[in-house]
C-alpha cells in the first residue's frame, strides 16, 4: 500500500492504492511497465509528498494500469467519461489474525482464504476524509470491510475508486458483528476549483478536497490557498492554510460574502478614517481580519491594502471563453 503524509499547505495525497516496487530502477522520470509481450500492465510515475520538516520529497512508484483502464476504455468508445466516486475513507490492510481477534468468524475466514490463496487480507477504515458527506456518517474508523455489492472486498482497486455507482452495499465488521450498510458515494470532479479570488496577494477560494481531509469542521468557506511573496498578505501574516471568518468585524462565511465585502470597501469612502483623496483611499487602508487555522485557533491581524500594485480580481471557470476562464476586476 502507498500512502503519502499530510502536507502543508494541503495538497493531493496518494492513498488507497497499491504500489509496485522494482529491484532495478530505470533511469527515467516516468513511463509504463510492460510484460514480455509488450502489453502495458502498469504506470511508472513520481509521487510527491513532504518529510517531517515539510520539505518536498519525490519517490518513483509503479501503479497497476487498472487505475486508468476503465476510464480509457470508456473514452475510446465514446465521449462519456466514467463518473469516478469515493467512499471518503482512507483504508489500510489488516491480516486475518488481527481480524479474528476483533471477532471475525471462522466461516468468514475460510471463505477469504479460499478466495485469496497465499496472501489473504482485508481492509479497514483508517480514517474518514470528510465529515461533510453522507458516507462519513455511516462508516466509522476501525470498520473492517468484508464485502462490496455482494463480493468479497479483498482488492483495494475495487474500494479506492468507484466508477458510476452512486450507492454501494458494504458489509463491515464493527464491534465483533457483521453489519450491512448502504453507503452513498461522493463524486470526484475532474475540475475541483472553478473560482479563485485574488486580494492583496492572497488567493482565496472554496476549500478543496485535500483541505477537507485535514479538518473536522470548516470555520468558513473563505480559504486562503496561497500568498504571493512580497505582497501585503505575505508581509502582514496572512498564510496559506488559513480561513477568513471576519472582515472589519463582519462575518464572511462564503466566498460571495467575501467578494461583496471587497465591493463594499471599494464603494464606501467613509471606510478610511483619514481625509484622503479618492486615489489614496485605495492604497492606504488597513483592514482588520479574523482568521482561523486548521487547529481552529483564531487570531486577528491588520493588513494594509495596496490596490495599486495588488489590485483585487477573480478568475471564474467559463467553458464559453477561448481559454476556459474569465477574469473580473474589482477596482
Amino acid at each position: 500500500m502507498v500512502s503519502t503524509r499530510e502536507c502543508l499547505p494541503p495538497r493531493f495525497r496518494c492513498m488507497n492504492v497499491e504500489g509496485i516496487k522494482l529491484n532495478d530502477h530505470p533511469a527515467c522520470q516516468g513511463g509504463v511497465l510492460c510484460d514480455d509481450a509488450g502489453l502495458v500492465t502498469g504506470l511508472w510515475t513520481s509521487v510527491a509528498s513532504q518529510d517531517s520538516s515539510h520539505k518536498d520529497t519525490t519517490t518513483m512508484t509503479g501503479f497497476d494500469v487498472c487505475l486508468l483502464s476503465q476510464t480509457v476504455t470508456a473514452l475510446c468508445g465514446s465521449d462519456h467519461c466514467p463518473d469516478v466516486r469515493s467512499l471518503d475513507a482512507e483504508l489500510w490492510t489488516i491480516r486475518l489474525a488481527a481480524a479474528r481477534a476483533l471477532g471475525l468468524s471462522p466461516a468468514r475466514i475460510r471463505q477469504i482464504e479460499d478466495a485469496c490463496g497465499e496472501n489473504p487480507r482485508l481492509f479497514y477504515v483508517l480514517g474518514i476524509l470528510s465529515t461533510e458527506t453522507q458516507a462519513s456518517k455511516l462508516l466509522h474508523t476501525g470498520d473492517i470491510i468484508l464485502e462490496k455489492n455482494g463480493h468479497l472486498a479483498t482488492d483495494i482497486n475495487d474500494l479506492g475508486a468507484i466508477h458510476d455507482d452512486k450507492l454501494v452495499r458494504l458489509v463491515v465488521l464493527r464491534d465483533g458483528q457483521e453489519t450491512a450498510l448502504d453507503v452513498p458515494t461522493t463524486p470526484l470532479p475532474s475540475l475541483e476549483t472553478t473560482r479563485v479570488i485574488h486580494w492583496s496577494g492572497a488567493l482565496v477560494q472554496l476549500p478543496y478536497r485535500a483541505v477537507q481531509e485535514q479538518v473536522r469542521s470548516m470555520p468558513s468557506s473563505v480559504y486562503v490557498s496561497c500568498t504571493l511573496y512580497g505582497s501585503p498578505a505575505n508581509c502582514y501574516g496572512l498564510r496559506p492554510g488559513m480561513w477568513i471568518t471576519e472582515v472589519e468585524g463582519r462575518s464572511v462565511a462564503t466566498v460571495d460574502q467575501f467578494v461583496a465585502m471587497l465591493e463594499h470597501m471599494r464603494l464606501d469612502r467613509s471606510f478610511d478614517s483619514q481625509e484622503q483623496s479618492a486615489s489614496n483611499i485605495q492604497t492606504a487602508r488597513y483592514v482588520r481580519l479574523t482568521v482561523v487555522n486548521k487547529a481552529l485557533v483564531s487570531r486577528v491581524i491588520s493588513l494594509r491594502v495596496d490596490n495599486h500594485y495588488w489590485p483585487p480580481w477573480e478568475l471564474i471557470h467559463d467553458a464559453a471563453t477561448p481559454c476556459g476562464w474569465k477574469s473580473i476586476q474589482h477596482i
